[in-house]
């Protein structure tokens, strides 16, 4: 109670002038060691940041320097390239654009990217899957995980170094070379099940991920009936949902990891993620994209979408 009693104190103080920003930064930084309540600071920093969502003002996220006078922030003090930001915000002209617009709380949702080359992500989930040498680098300069993000993370992602879980997965490295005579030899015969949609949509994916053949059927009885009858005739089954995206080297993949692991009897789905620069709402896990249903979740393994 003591902690939370102290903070209120001296964010009135603050308020009125009679504490300098110096003095709350530094107990803003100290917060987590003191045992302050950090929903207690949120509702306190809400008041001054009605146009960022109450669960980013955190000094462990987002800058100080933002939290407590957000209408003289500077961004680039911040580590923010704002030639690069422009280049991809067009509409942006001015620094306090970039939380009037409410384009800065959309960039945290993980709705908007920052700029054209860095796929957007959760500031959350940025945080969670950061990887321990880079939470070794906030600690020792004194950055938020925004100010990660945004400079040293962002060059990083670039470089395509291991930054963040997830967040790495938008710099997808290409599967080693094989043997090739070795593994042209195999002579694989490989369905591709298309569970739902129709005819059409069956032929556009088996066509889009390399299949020369491709079985369409619906998740019931007689859907079952016709798969058991005709997967029989093939060596590989690839089952997928009408509603997925499939790389163009999917059935490649599978082809290979078979040759790599003859013995293995179920493959699971890649969860390389699908970034696409110039349509960022098309950021997407391109096996599980499909909704929830029990034959997605039986044949997954996991929940997709």
């Amino acid at each position: 109670m003591i902690p939370n009693k102290k903070w209120l104190n001296k964010f009135k103080q603050w308020q009125i002038g009679e504490c300098d920003d110096a003095n709350i930064s530094l107990l803003l930084k100290r917060s987590k060691r003191l045992g302050i309540d950090s929903k207690l600071i949120q509702d306190c920093l809400a008041e001054i940041n009605p146009l960022i969502s109450k669960e980013y003002l955190d000094p462990e996220l987002l800058p100080i320097q933002l939290l407590i006078k957000p209408n003289q922030w500077d961004p680039a003090k911040s580590g923010i390239n704002w030639m690069a930001l422009q280049n991809h915000h067009k509409s942006i002209k001015i620094k306090q654009q970039l939380i009037a617009s409410g384009l800065l709380n959309e960039i945290l949702d993980g709705k908007q990217q920052l700029y054209e080359d860095l796929p957007a992500i959760p500031i959350k989930a940025y945080q969670d899957g950061l990887k321990k040498r880079c939470r070794l680098r906030c600690k020792q300069n004194n950055w938020s995980i925004f100010e990660h993000l945004v400079n040293e993370g962002w060059n990083e992602f670039k470089c395509k170094k291991e930054v963040a879980l997830g967040f790495d997965r938008y710099n997808y490295l290409e599967r080693p070379a094989l043997n090739k005579k070795s593994f042209l030899d195999q002579g694989l015969k490989q369905l591709l099940v298309v569970v739902g949609g129709n005819e059409d949509r069956a032929r556009e994916m088996s066509l889009g991920g390399g299949w020369n053949y491709y079985l369409n059927i619906e998740a019931n009885s007689r859907g079952l009936y016709d798969l058991k009858l005709q997967s029989k005739n093939y060596d590989l089954v690839s089952l997928v949902s009408y509603t997925d995206e499939l790389r163009e080297d999917s059935k490649q993949i599978i082809a290979e990891i078979n040759w790599e692991q003859p013995t293995t009897c179920m493959i699971t789905s890649d969860e390389a993620l699908c970034w696409n620069k110039k349509k960022f709402k098309l950021n997407s896990n391109r096996q599980n994209k499909g909704y929830i249903t029990p034959f997605r979740l039986l044949t997954r393994c996991c929940v997709g979408g």
